[in-house]
């Protein structure tokens, strides 16, 4: 598709009317030609939401990982990290949920830090339970552990989540990994 529109208004008037399919092509094309920082923005935060709509997390959370180093404003820059860290783990990429989450909280200072922290715990819980309530109990496993090995967790929280992942270990046949958590219970 031969793309020459340049401004973000231009690119919207094209936009309206398309496929969500024709669209993503299209903003791709978009993204191969030079365009100011505003419109590449402007074609960076469409596409990936279209990404996300259509449970591409993967694409989507790399987009917005771009995005957010194309971001002037701090606080906007923050928010897509954590947005790309968010994409990530509902995707199941740990380690590129990983590397967005680090360039989050090296964007901000140390007394934010602990909201982001806080955040990113709980896609980590929420997604666990996803995969446990869809009776995928690998990639929920997966999910515990991380929370374990990487957040520093309170009493309860500690506790809930050895629960899950020794209940977890049993259904999985694993059986001294589950006995081991049982006695830490």
């Amino acid at each position: 598709m031969k793309t020459e529109e340049k401004s973000v208004r231009e690119i919207s008037d094209k936009l309206k009317g398309m496929g969500d399919y024709v669209k993503m092509g299209y903003l791709k094309d978009c993204l191969r030609r030079t365009l100011d920082l505003e419109t590449r923005r402007f074609v960076l935060s469409n596409l990936s939401a279209i990404y996300e709509k259509r449970k591409m997390l993967g694409e989507a959370g790399k987009l917005y990982r771009i995005l957010a180093d194309l971001n002037l404003n701090k606080d906007s820059r923050v928010n897509d990290f954590v947005k790309s860290v968010e994409l990530f783990i509902r995707a199941g990429i740990l380690e590129e949920a990983e590397v967005s989450y680090y360039k989050a909280l090296n964007s901000v200072k140390e007394i934010e830090k602990q909201r982001i922290i806080e955040g990113v715990k709980g896609f980590y819980l929420s997604q666990a339970r996803v995969y446990s309530a869809k009776g995928k109990r690998r990639h929920a496993s997966l999910m515990y552990e991380k929370l374990l090995k990487s957040f520093q967790l309170n009493i309860a929280e500690k506790r809930f989540v050895n629960q899950e992942l020794a209940n977890l270990y049993k259904q999985l046949g694993k059986v001294r990994e589950s006995l081991d958590l049982e006695k830490k219970i």
